[in-house]
């Protein structure tokens, strides 16, 4: 088996056909995760959908059924009367949503199972779940081929592989993957796939990038600050400064005419703030003065490092790779540099497998682990007892995890 396992790392058309390698990540997440998803037992509240998730799947029941976007008599079938959700996963879960409720709908129909008629059905939550977990799946594959574009697929397969176990994204796949974060990862490392080449950009390109990042913010406001990474990649490559000016500015256009769809649904509902610009949910919880670097980075209820440290290996990384790559470098700490300071200036988080809200950031934590195992070139041994504390570690903190959350 060792000799298998050694023959198949030196083979190179294995390795360099990263289109291949992508589709197979694709499925062996997905298949896990749909599998995983078929066993659990109990649902908080007797639902699928729970959490936050609650928000946005009411505005896509109300949106498919009652054409409307207005959607608090949907938040009081799940218990609740307001929400600060923002609907971008709502829109992206739309087509699984209406396979969901065809489904529902033709089951009923042949086998006489009872309808929900108000489209809040086991299936259309079962098909949202699915949703999730495909975008996961995607968002972990598309990480590995923009990883490719800079280094070795050899080691940018271990690479994410080591990332994705041993970090807090399984838990948001597996088991939560109502939650936003799958759609967040598929959508940040879209927006770098398209944004982060080596043509440079021109107006479809900020066409493209915009929609890309409108729909970034809408999932979670912090990935819409993603945008500004592919146009300081083609700066810091050389293109001319003027040609980046009419992309930049569509992008921009794009992004906030997108976002301001986020505007009109707070702006129908009785739950958010008067002032129709700002939730409750975000009120008075920015310090952007004193960001609170130590909770989320190192605090005992869900700080980034301390809960899963693979994370501090990913920036290990970055400063071999500004020796070697420095544009590459330079874009990466830059982009992990502002969500770091957006986050950490968020007074309050809720209820979280290690530090959720940098979940956005997958893709630049795999350029750092890609570099370092790139550079610093570790035998299989030292990779896999690096690899298997690390994986240990996370699997009883999940457990524990999900024990104290009830829900699996």
């Amino acid at each position: 088996m060792t000799t298998a396992l050694r023959v198949f790392m030196d083979n190179r058309e294995i390795w360099e056909n990263e289109s291949k390698v992508g589709i197979l990540l694709f499925c062996a997440v997905s298949i896990f995760c749909c599998a995983a998803l078929t066993v659990r037992q109990s649902f908080a509240d007797g639902h699928l959908i729970s959490s936050d998730s609650v928000g946005w799947f009411s505005f896509l029941v109300a949106l498919v059924n009652d054409q409307t976007l207005n959607y608090g008599d949907i938040l009081a079938v799940f218990g609740r009367q307001e929400t600060h959700a923002p609907v971008g996963t709502a829109l992206a879960w739309l087509p699984f949503y209406l396979f969901g409720r065809l489904v529902s709908l033709t089951t009923a129909g042949v086998f006489g199972l009872p309808i929900v008629n108000d489209g809040t059905g086991f299936a259309e939550q079962l098909a949202c779940c699915v949703g999730g977990i495909v975008y996961g799946a995607a968002g972990v594959a598309l990480s590995y081929r923009l990883a490719c574009r800079w280094f070795a697929p050899r080691w940018a397969l271990p690479a994410v592989v080591l990332l994705f176990s041993t970090s807090n994204l399984p838990n948001y796949v597996l088991a939560e993957p109502y939650m936003t974060h799958s759609v967040s990862v598929f959508l940040t490392s879209l927006l770098l796939w398209i944004g982060m080449r080596e043509e440079p950009l021109g107006l479809k390109d900020g066409v493209t990038i915009g929609l890309v990042a409108g729909l970034a913010a809408l999932t979670r406001p912090t990935d819409g600050l993603f945008v500004v990474l592919p146009f300081l990649w083609h700066l810091l490559r050389g293109q001319n400064p003027r040609s980046l000016i009419p992309p930049l500015f569509v992008a921009a256009l794009v992004s906030m005419t997108i976002f301001s769809f986020q505007l009109l649904v707070w702006d129908s509902n009785s739950s958010y703030s008067a002032d129709r610009v700002v939730p409750k949910g975000f009120k008075g919880k920015m310090s952007w003065l004193w960001p609170n670097w130590y909770t989320h980075f190192v605090g005992s209820r869900h700080g980034l490092f301390r809960y899963h440290p693979i994370y501090l290996f990913a920036l290990a990384g970055l400063p071999i790779l500004f020796r070697r790559q420095k544009h590459l470098a330079v874009v990466t700490t830059i982009g992990l540099a502002i969500q770091f300071y957006v986050i950490c200036s968020w007074t309050g988080q809720g209820q979280s497998f290690g530090g959720r809200m940098f979940l956005g950031s997958f893709p630049l934590f795999l350029v750092g682990t890609s570099s370092l195992l790139v550079y610093s070139r570790p035998s299989r041994y030292l990779l896999g007892g690096l690899a298997l504390p690390l994986v240990v570690m996370n699997v009883a903190l999940f457990l524990n995890y999900r024990r104290l959350m009830q829900l699996f």
